[in-house]
């Protein structure tokens, strides 16, 4: 009777046991990076809350209330914190079409949107 493991016993364990740690590796890269998705779509979602509370308040004059200026592009810090296009992570960008405010906020890096279009409609701005 032998008393020990072959080479090949031993590679092959040791595969097994790569190819598992590679698995656990790529499923905590992936959940890290939801978290980060969904952390930032809930910091913009209490923003566009606010955006709405005050445009219901104080209508086309809400971007100067909120922000503090009537710039359509407002760069937004890994804090979501305003900040200048030079430490920027992230860009809030409004516009009106058709009388109806749109927003969009995107990753500067990537050019992915976390939030699009998003239609306020044009009861207040009329």
């Amino acid at each position: 009777m032998k008393k020990g493991f072959t080479l090949v016993e031993v590679l092959v364990a040791f595969a097994c046991f790569a190819i598992a740690l590679s698995m656990i590796s790529i499923t905590f890269a992936f959940t890290r990076k939801m978290e980060e998705r969904s952390d930032s779509y809930i910091h913009f979602e209490a923003i566009c809350l606010d955006i709405d509370a005050y445009s219901d308040k104080y209508g086309s004059m809400w971007a100067t209330k909120y922000f503090g200026t009537d710039d359509t592009t407002i760069y937004y810090s890994e804090k979501y914190e305003i900040t200048t296009s030079d430490n920027a992570k992230y860009t809030l960008e409004y516009e009106y079409v058709s009388n109806e405010l749109i927003v969009n906020i995107k990753y500067i890096t990537n050019d992915r949107y976390i939030i699009k279009d998003l239609n306020y409609g044009a009861r207040r701005y009329e």
